[in-house]
């Protein structure tokens, strides 16, 4: 079982996500905060192992103050005993923003308008040890630092959200095979297909197959089912 707590300060957002978690059986939500005095105890108390956290926590302090924001309290929960796998919530990536998280100790940048389904798998990815990062923020992380490997590979994390049979299915949409072939090729019914391919394309965040296509190449996953 993943433990998981999620902290935002806009209470709709916080409420919305804890449902869309709560009917997956391999995570449970333990706690909600919505200031970093809130996050730090409800942590301290139930020791999760990932944490959601809105980048720009408005609503800092509980006592009202506001000299202070999310990435604030990444860096106090790094310093925890039992520090949890933290990936940040949000709309934009700027430049500073990422930097000041990558160096706190960030492992990953989920946007908050992404599917259900690519909450979950993010979670599964960075309990596991990985690392999940929008394809937003990639541009940014690879801006910063253009000799890393993510220049040569930016996509991968991308992909690893996907299961076994969607990444098959994905290396059939690479090829230009339509779902009916798909179909035949894999033996699943074309309904199946359908709703894996709307899947796959939610969680690589495209809005076609030729772009899910191109991040499949980018990220070598062609190498690796060769």
């Amino acid at each position: 079982m993943i433990d998981v707590v999620l902290v935002d300060d806009h209470h709709l957002l916080l409420e919305g996500v804890a449902r869309l978690l709560e009917t997956v059986e391999d995570i449970t939500v333990v706690g909600t905060a919505g200031t970093i005095d809130e996050a730090v105890t409800v942590v301290g108390d139930t020791c999760p192992t990932v944490v959601l956290l809105d980048v720009r926590l408005a609503a800092a302090y509980a006592d009202g103050s506001s000299n202070s924001d999310g990435l604030t309290l990444l860096e106090e929960l790094s310093k925890l005993p039992t520090a949890p796998v933290v990936a940040m919530m949000t709309g934009a990536h700027d430049e500073e923003t990422v930097r000041r998280a990558l160096k706190a100790g960030a492992k990953g940048f989920l946007d908050k308008t992404m599917a259900s389904d690519h909450f979950e798998s993010a979670i599964r990815v960075l309990a596991g040890g990985g690392s999940v990062t929008s394809e937003q923020a990639w541009g940014v992380i690879c801006d910063l630092q253009p000799a890393s490997p993510c220049t040569a590979n930016p996509r991968a994390s991308l992909v690893a959200l996907l299961n076994e049979r969607q990444r098959q299915i994905l290396v059939e949409v690479m090829q230009g095979k339509t779902n009916r072939q798909i179909s035949r090729s894999l033996l699943l019914g074309q309904d199946t297909v359908k709703a894996e391919v709307s899947s796959i394309l939610n969680k690589l965040g495209v809005d076609s197959r030729l772009k899910a296509a191109r991040i499949a190449i980018d990220s070598g996953l062609d190498r690796e089912q060769s």
